[in-house]
């Protein structure tokens, strides 16, 4: 009898090896290594993932006075700063186990095989180490008073530079460089270009050698310890022993995130800042600064730095019962955005204000214009979607109808700041036999829209900034989402599989609807006249000037 085997967890040529005679089943398909791919329906799926949003809500509803009273002791909600990942995480784990679950029930004389996980604790150490080294070494960076308003940048690499995420902002305020303590996954930033701004460590080394932050931090985890503990006694569902779980193993975490806290408050109740403007507000590095922030009456002014939809989890928090902490100000690239934040993030109408993307100079779309080779250019802007399996799915599709047309067109994979590894793509083209693989990072974006003929994505911002250049834009939507609307607003053609992927190449010429892409202009983007800076200069200087008065 042929034994069947299914593998949670990383599929690897060292672990297959170890299986003779075996049909070997996982999360993912690996044709290389002969292993089949185990899949729910896609409607189930969604009832997943719908289910588990919902439970997290309730969650924190039925408990959100044990919250409000951490907060208010602690000055932090451990809630909202792990909500986003907390989401993610468990949509994929109650999937993944929804998935064993049917698996078993179709195979029962399966086996269940986990590979060993190498933790790296070696390397961890090694980076943590290097880690504090870099925050010693800067504790010399360049010092000076900040005062009135200051742009908190976090230093993040190449496509995370000031003028990718504030424009011309920078003439106008100070600047203050910021990056994410103690997360491995993102490398340290170049020191002497973070050195020469007063930043992030300085504060974060004269907390951790104090020792009254320390007394703080004391009764932080007393405060934490009671919090957590307050839960055990409930009757929990399994997803609420899910979210019980996840919070307890971010304990060093949220203790790292309160050092933050104390860093910045130590900053703020100087008086000197009178205003913050930041980016990626609501994630849990930049949101301790804002609990900091409305501590010492600083107003917050975020600028939005990337697509926001429906289940974006920085953004959805109109299902609570209490709204967590938001930015004083939030002024969003157009009216579609403001309209998302109003029905689904918990955001009032006085929070939003719609300027258009800083990234946005007013371009000649004439300039697009060029030479053509006998091939069209497709740029594929990929990103690295949470849900694995579609993600993998995507991109072989993508590398397998590029090679059957390759005597018609290049492919450029231009990969997201946050897709760090080329290998990973040069796995997969090899996968599926993909010989062309072009791998472009560090290309300035608009000489990629320049030159590209035609736009491949998911429901990366990418996709929005290039309406403006009036050329086709093709959107991955294989589980018929939507998420940021580009189908819907007719400036997207859909395709939900290999063979529409195929089919759209195929044709001579693809079209696109001017009269939509004008419209979706105006309501994404405000404008795109590059004067978005002067307006939320005018709107920040209005805005203070009318609380002054009252």
């Amino acid at each position: 009898m042929e034994q069947i085997v299914f593998i949670k967890g990383k599929v690897t040529r060292e672990f297959v090896s170890k299986f003779n005679d075996t049909k070997l089943f996982s999360y993912q398909e690996n044709k290389e290594l002969d292993v089949e791919g185990f899949f729910l329906p896609q409607g189930r799926k969604e009832k997943i993932k719908l289910s588990v949003i919902d439970g997290i809500v309730e969650f924190y509803n039925k408990f959100d006075s044990l919250f409000l009273h951490f907060q208010n002791t602690t000055g932090i909600n451990i809630w909202f700063l792990e909500h986003f990942r907390l989401n993610f995480s468990l949509i994929e784990k109650s999937t993944n186990d929804a998935i064993v679950k049917e698996f078993k029930r179709q195979y029962p004389h399966s086996r269940i095989e986990n590979p060993d996980v190498k933790k790296g604790l070696l390397k961890k150490l090694k980076r943590a180490l290097a880690e504090i080294t870099f925050i010693i070494k800067v504790r010399n960076s360049k010092s000076e008073n900040l005062t009135g308003k200051v742009i908190f940048h976090n230093e993040g690499g190449a496509n995370y530079r000031v003028n990718e995420l504030f424009g011309d902002l920078d003439k106008e305020y100070n600047l203050f460089k910021i990056r994410s303590l103690f997360d491995f996954k993102k490398p340290l930033p170049d020191l002497k270009l973070f050195s020469n701004y007063c930043n992030s460590d300085q504060l974060f080394l004269k907390t951790i050698t104090s020792f009254l932050a320390w007394k703080k931090f004391y009764k932080f985890g007393k405060a934490l310890s009671k919090l957590l503990h307050s839960f055990e006694q409930e009757k929990f569902s399994q997803l609420d022993r899910s979210i019980y779980n996840h919070l307890i193993s971010k304990k060093k975490y949220f203790g790292v995130l309160f050092l933050r806290f104390l860093s910045f408050d130590e900053l703020l109740k100087a008086g000197n800042v009178d205003s913050l403007i930041i980016s990626d507000e609501n994630s849990p590095q930049q949101k301790v600064i804002q609990y900091a922030a409305v501590k010492n009456n600083v107003k917050v002014f975020a600028v939005q730095h990337g697509a926001i939809y429906r289940y974006h989890f920085a953004y959805t928090y109109g299902e609570y019962n209490n709204r967590p902490v938001l930015p004083t100000v939030t002024f969003t690239w157009g009216e579609y955005y403001n309209n998302v934040l109003l029905k689904y993030g918990g955001y009032t109408a006085d929070q939003i204000c719609a300027v258009g993307s800083l990234r946005k100079k007013g371009i000649d779309t004439s300039a697009a214009l060029r030479v053509r080779s006998s091939k069209k250019t497709v740029l594929f802007a990929t990103q690295p979607i949470p849900d694995e399996e579609l993600r993998v799915q995507q991109l072989k599709d993508v590398f397998e109808c590029f090679s059957m047309l390759s005597d018609r067109f290049q492919l450029i994979v231009r990969p997201h700041p946050n897709e760090k590894e080329d290998k990973y793509f040069e796995e997969i083209a090899t996968l599926v036999g993909f010989e062309n693989l072009v791998i472009e990072r560090d290309i300035e974006i608009e000489e990629h829209f320049r030159i590209a003929d035609v736009l491949i994505t998911a429901y990366s911002t990418v996709g929005a900034e290039f309406v403006e250049y009036f050329k086709p834009i093709i959107v991955l939507d294989y589980l018929k989402e939507d998420l940021v609307g580009y189908v819907k607003e007719g400036v997207g053609i859909p395709i939900a599989n290999k063979s529409d992927l195929l089919h759209i190449f195929s044709s001579l010429e693809i079209k696109v609807d001017q009269i939509a892409f004008q419209k979706f202009i105006e309501s994404f983007f405000y404008a795109s006249d590059g004067k978005a800076a002067q307006r939320i200069i005018a709107e920040v200087e209005s805005y203070l000037l009318k609380k002054d008065n009252n």
